[in-house]
């Protein structure tokens, strides 16, 4: 009697479980179809009202109306699809909308009120169970949207520090190479040379040409024949 006892409290117990939810959470995605309060919630109320789609049209039971019937499976056809991707206001809605039904089938005498409580009881416990695992997966999805928020952050901070040390290291690069250009270049040796008039006269008609001094032609001429640039 005693073990009848408390194999019962443990079946209401288990109904409005949190720690069995949130268990159902934490393994999601290796468990199978039914393991998964949702789609006990979503089978239920479709037995339920198929069953009363039968009623309404076979059971010739006074004030319960086959368009009563249709307008409430409509509804749940409507709200099932977002219960299935763990939407928790379907959840509640459809609670909510079967709730509503039952409580007006008792105030208008139809069926035993027992038979609807516990009904009823049946699918507040999926739906709160439904509820928990949906806000738990949620929390755990925000989690890693954080997470993967701020790898990404601490990436491109690693990132632009690594463009930045790069785009340092250029810019010294290229003062460091105009420098070297510059001192090599630079016009600190004076030589004495003798060339005849007509070469000097023809430097010059050249330089007019190019639009610069005949010395600086010169000097432009020797320095790509001994870089090994002259054409």
């Amino acid at each position: 009697m005693a073990e009848k006892e408390q194999n019962k409290k443990g079946f209401w117990k288990s109904l409005f479980s949190k720690e069995e939810a949130i268990q159902e959470a934490e393994s999601y995605g290796d468990l199978t179809f039914f393991k998964k309060t949702k789609n006990v919630l979503i089978t239920f109320i479709v037995a339920v009202s198929v069953l009363s789609i039968g009623l309404a049209m076979y059971g010739n039971i006074e004030n319960f109306r086959f368009e009563d019937v249709i307008i409430d499976v409509v509804a749940y056809l409507v709200l099932l699809p977002f219960v299935y991707f763990n939407h928790r206001w379907a959840m509640v809605l459809v609670c909510l909308l079967y709730g509503a039904g039952k409580f007006i089938m008792i105030a208008l005498g139809l069926g035993t009120p027992i038979s609807h409580l516990i009904f009823l009881m049946i699918a507040v416990s999926l739906t709160y169970k439904s509820f928990l695992v949906a806000s738990y997966l949620k929390k755990q999805k925000l989690k890693g949207c954080k997470s993967c928020a701020f790898q990404e952050t601490e990436s491109c901070k690693a990132s632009r520090n690594s463009n930045k040390r790069f785009e340092f290291s250029q810019h010294w690069r290229t003062i460091l190479k105009l420098r070297a250009a510059r001192n090599y270049l630079r016009k600190d040796a004076r030589i004495n040379i003798r060339l005849s008039s007509a070469d000097v006269d023809m430097l010059k008609r050249r330089a007019a040409v190019e639009g610069i001094p005949y010395q600086t032609l010169i000097a432009s001429v020797l320095h790509k024949y001994v870089s090994g640039t002259l054409s």
